[in-house]
């Protein structure tokens, strides 16, 4: 909240502020949460400033001036309404003292997080973004021509064994009002297409809860999505373990938004401790009764679906027709795996040959669940990035074949490398496909 109603009111606190700042010799200056519409031009004659807040204002442009802050370490510029960003900065970013930059919630940069990087209240345990890599991303788009919003998200169905996730997913999708389905064997993915949202494209994921599956989801689980976690409406907390889903939704979602299906209700249960989850979990849980019986809750369902999918950015985040070229080539590819070096060539083609927009793409698509993509920075952990690009539904069917297969049942879930290449093979997955599912698990 400004603390000023007025922008002549802000504006004459910040020439305060900036004339004390000034008197004093001050290296740092905050002028938070004001209510400023633009910078004063006297903040330009602070060319000893080191460290400059101005977050949390209603800033449309910065000024081009900016760049006489020749000493400046550290710009927070977070939570404003920015709509470009001056070439100055580039200068200040080229003179070597600007460390970090903090542009978070200005929605029309279209800066994607994994550019902006950590927050500032993150940056005690997360290492902040590179100025530079920010500007070259910012500044390489703009000259990037035509684009348009990405306009996709995926949503994550979880939770325990025959709850009604499948049912649920049939009903939204496709208008299907089915009880029961056969037990979801691993993961079904599904495309949900919404013509009154702008066409809007959902990729639902359907997880399996039988117990053998849970350890092998976390393969599958992203940032970037909106987590559906249903529970029986019958079922008690402890039956539904419904703590543990909203456990691993928090810790592989981060800040996801979720929302609690408290499926069957036409049979009538108490369902889960709503208020206790909420204050264990956060006060903007959200939940929903449903039944794919009677139909009860299914469209309150869906409009908090388009809400959560609505208040998250990146959906309506415009990127570059080149960027949504190589997106459909990706979908329509045939190969089951696509080697690194391919898939550069074939970002090349469709118009992008940036290196680090290539590495941008291919997390947002493994998010999206386009395709797969592993890669660990961690010296502790395998670099799985050796795999290539692989087809989720490929990954998926060789991985849930090893799990349920008979022979694993047999041996009490030991099998050797020779017995996991004949179930593989079983499969139909040949050459060296076993090795590949064999290092992906």
């Amino acid at each position: 909240m400004p603390r000023f109603n007025t922008p002549e009111k802000a504006y004459a606190e910040a020439e305060r502020v900036i004339e004390e700042a000034r008197r004093a010799g001050d290296v740092a200056l905050s002028l938070t949460s004001l209510g400023l519409e633009e910078l004063p031009e006297s903040l330009g004659q602070l060319t000893q400033l080191q460290f400059l807040f101005v977050s949390y204002n209603q800033l449309s442009a910065l000024p081009e001036w900016i760049r006489q802050l020749t000493q400046l370490r550290i710009l927070n510029v977070s939570g404003n309404r920015l709509k470009t960003l001056p070439t100055s900065l580039q200068q200040l970013e080229e003179s070597g003292t600007l460390r970090e930059l903090y542009l978070h919630n200005n929605y029309d940069l279209n800066i994607p997080l994994e550019i902006l990087g950590c927050k500032w209240h993150e940056r005690s345990e997360k290492q902040p973004a590179d100025p530079r890599e920010i500007l070259r991303y910012y500044f390489s788009q703009q000259r990037a021509g035509n684009a348009h919003p990405l306009n996709e998200a995926k949503v994550l169905f979880i939770g325990e064994s025959e709850v009604g996730k499948s049912s649920l997913i049939a009903a939204l999708a496709h208008g299907k009002f089915k009880q029961s389905f056969d037990k979801t064997r691993g993961i079904v993915r599904e495309k949900w297409m919404v013509p009154e949202a702008d066409n809007l494209r959902l990729n639902l994921w359907d997880f399996g809860g039988q117990e053998v599956y849970h350890s092998t989801h976390t393969f599958f689980l992203t940032e970037r999505a909106l987590y559906v976690v249903v529970v029986n409406a019958r079922d008690n907390d402890r039956q539904n373990n419904i703590e543990y889903w909203l456990q691993m939704a928090r810790s592989f979602g981060g800040d996801a938004p979720i929302l609690v299906a408290i499926n069957k209700c036409d049979q009538h249960g108490a369902g889960p401790d709503e208020n206790l989850l909420r204050r264990k979990y956060g006060g903007n849980l959200e939940f929903i009764r449903t039944s794919c019986h009677s139909g009860e809750g299914l469209p309150s369902l869906k409009k908090a679906i388009l809400a959560r999918i609505a208040g998250l950015p990146e959906v309506r985040r415009e990127i570059p027709d080149a960027w949504l070229r190589l997106k459909d080539e990706l979908e329509a590819m045939t190969q089951d795996t696509l080697p690194v070096s391919a898939y550069r060539a074939l970002c090349v083609r469709c118009g992008e040959s940036d290196e680090a927009n290539q590495n941008l793409l291919l997390d947002l698509w493994h998010k999206l669940g386009t395709v797969l993509y592993f890669h660990h920075d961690d010296e502790d952990e395998e670099d799985m990035s050796a795999l290539g690009i692989l087809n989720p539904d490929w990954v998926t069917r060789g991985v849930y074949a090893v799990l349920d297969d008979k022979e694993l049942m047999n041996r009490q879930g030991l099998l050797t490398k020779k017995q996991l290449a004949e179930t593989l093979r079983r499969a139909k997955y040949q050459g060296d496909d076993p090795d590949f599912i064999e290092a992906m698990m």
